[in-house]
């Protein structure tokens, strides 16, 4: 979800397309933590230029990505998804 927003955001088509050398692992090889470098990096620079909801949709969905107990099957784990990533941004955009 966070690579999807961040595509919209920047039209790209794919987070990979902002990766640096320092977001690298050993050997400047690409590595399980490589897009959350990314994003993260990405989210610092952008702080000043994201809504609210955008900027805590993103940060829901790496803590999501970075959790390995995360079932996407439950129904818990869904309803949390509705309500600190997609709603947010419904309400942001209604108001918009």
């Amino acid at each position: 979800m966070q690579e999807k927003l961040i595509q919209i955001r920047l039209g790209i088509q794919h987070v990979q397309d902002l990766t640096q050398p320092e977001d690298l692992g050993p050997g400047g090889v690409p590595n399980e933590a490589t897009d959350l470098q990314v994003l993260k990096r990405w989210i610092v620079q952008e702080k000043e230029n994201l809504s609210f909801a955008f900027r805590g949709a993103i940060t829901h969905s790496m803590k999501s990505f970075a959790d390995p107990g995360i079932d996407l099957l439950n129904l818990d784990f869904r309803q949390s998804v509705i309500e600190s990533a997609v709603a947010p941004l419904l309400v942001e955009l209604h108001y918009l």
